[in-house]
């Protein structure tokens, strides 16, 4: 019930939210939760967005470069318990360059002994 709230409120945004978590005991995604609006800066249904995500078959609106140096620095802070980044993303809908936008990114990891 909670989680479903959660939904709800952050649909209502007019900003773009993405939570994916991971079961910590196998390392496996446990869940991933989109709102509509990121959907639609990506030319998708929320549905569909999911589905992509769950083939790893989402398209990544920054350069293969920008991706691999973002990549590179996450492991830099790998042992960090809460990492904030900022980034500017252009997504591509249909081929065609959409505005820029500015992305705040907060990978927040729970670390067992």
């Amino acid at each position: 019930a909670m989680e479903s709230e959660l939904t709800e409120l952050y649909d209502d945004l007019h900003c773009g939210w993405w939570c994916l978590s991971y079961d910590t005991a196998t390392g496996r995604r446990a869940s991933l939760r989109v709102n509509r609006t990121l959907a639609a800066m990506l030319g998708m249904h929320p549905e569909e967005l999911l589905s992509r995500a769950g083939n790893s078959d989402v398209p990544l609106p920054q350069t293969q470069l920008e991706f691999f140096c973002a990549m590179l620095d996450d492991l830099c802070v790998a042992a960090q318990p809460r990492v904030v980044r900022y980034a500017t993303l252009t997504p591509q809908i249909a081929g065609k360059m959409q505005d820029t936008v500015l992305v705040r990114r907060e990978s927040l990891r729970e670390f067992t002994p």
